[in-house]
Parts: C-alpha cells; sequence; structure tokens
C-alpha cells in the first residue's frame, strides 16, 4: 500500500489509489481513482498523526493492512499466529496556540496554528513468540530515514524513542497472548486560515451636552 504523496489538490489532476494530497492543510489518501474530485468525500480517507504513524510502521516492518490497527478500531483479539500491532491514543496536550493577521486589505485572513503532542501506546501481541522477537523492528522502522521523510511530508515529529518495552503479557489472561507495550509522543502541527473582513471606516456616535 505504498503512499505517493502529489502535493496540493489539482481539479484537472488525475488521482489513483494511494496517492495521497494535501488541501485545506490537511492530508488525504485517495481510496478510488478520481479526477476533480475536491476532498473530503467518499474518495478520499482523511489522515491523521496516528494514521501515518500507522503507515510508517507497516511499511517498513511489512505489515498486512489486517495486522495493525488503531486502538478500537473493530479490533480483535488474534486467534491466529503472526504478529498484530495495535496503537493506542493516550492524551494530546496543547503546546503552543498561534494566531495572527495575514495578507491585505482585500484578502485579509486569520492564520491560526497548533502544535500538539500525543502520547501514544504501541502494543505489539501475538499467539507465538513474533511479539517477542520482532518487537526491536519498530525502533528500526520508527529511526529510519523513511520515518524521517514521512515525518517531514505530514508535519509530525516522533519525539525521543523510550529506551524499554514492557511486558504486558499477564494483562492477557485466558488470551495467552505475548503482549508488549511501548509509549511515545508524537508532535503534531496543524494549521488553517479564515478569511476576514476588512475595517477603515467607523461610526462615532457624538454625544451632545
Amino acid at each position: 500500500m505504498t503512499r505517493l504523496y502529489k502535493g496540493l489538490w489539482s481539479e484537472v489532476e488525475s488521482y489513483v489509489v494511494n496517492d495521497v494530497v494535501l488541501n485545506d492543510y490537511k492530508f488525504y489518501l485517495a481510496l478510488q481513482n478520481n479526477t476533480n474530485s475536491e476532498p473530503a468525500n467518499g474518495n478520499w480517507e482523511a489522515l491523521t498523526a496516528i494514521s501515518n504513524l500507522c503507515y510508517i510502521i507497516q511499511e517498513k516492518m511489512g505489515i498486512a493492512n489486517d495486522r495493525i490497527f488503531i486502538y478500537n478500531q473493530d479490533f480483535k483479539v488474534p486467534q491466529v499466529k503472526g504478529l498484530f500491532i495495535v496503537i493506542q491514543y493516550n492524551s494530546s496536550e496543547v503546546m503552543s496556540n498561534t494566531a495572527r493577521i495575514v495578507g491585505e486589505e482585500d484578502s485579509m485572513k486569520e492564520e491560526l496554528t497548533l502544535l500538539t503532542k500525543e502520547n501514544l501506546t504501541i502494543n505489539l501481541m501475538s499467539k507465538d513468540d513474533s511479539a517477542r522477537l520482532r518487537k526491536e523492528e519498530v525502533f528500526f522502522a520508527l529511526s529510519s530515514t523513511f520515518a524521517e521523510q514521512q515525518q517531514e511530508i505530514y508535519n509530525i515529529k516522533i519525539a525521543e524513542l523510550s529506551s524499554s518495552f514492557t511486558n504486558v503479557s499477564e494483562l492477557e489472561g485466558e488470551g495467552m497472548l505475548n503482549r508488549f507495550a511501548i509509549d511515545i509522543s508524537l508532535f503534531s502541527w496543524f494549521k488553517k486560515e479564515n478569511p476576514i473582513e476588512f475595517y477603515d471606516t467607523f461610526t462615532n456616535n457624538t454625544i451632545a451636552e
């Protein structure tokens, strides 16, 4: 499912499945071949920081689509052998929030920016030894040149990685799963522009004594 980043969305460009575009400061993944179909609609899927993290891990570790999930995304405990990965969203912190006016009198805009810190947990689980044997590959995936390239495209930044995995296999009880977890933080940058009106004439009310 290798993506191809095509830059700003264009009404004259033809897009194919897995093309990625930027539209109104948001990223979208093409689900169907299309032309002159502006996101967001059924032809596109909005990409988030956590879905981009999934993509990095999936590509570098060779994980199939049906074996990597976002927590509570209709995931069922695996009943077959092999590695499954679930990324859990824990919390979000606002690191900075700015607003400023840009443009000239006839094209003024309100520019809003937001930097957040997303706190996540990456869970590796398997009915066999796959989770235990492959857990180090997560570090390789998130530290790779490919990961750096994706962070540059999608305006995200993976914070310094934890030094260890936590063995949480006992939490599975009768599920009898090997399960390892690592906490990470992901910085995400957002931007939005709103047109605003320019006023240079004001009506003053005069109070006569």
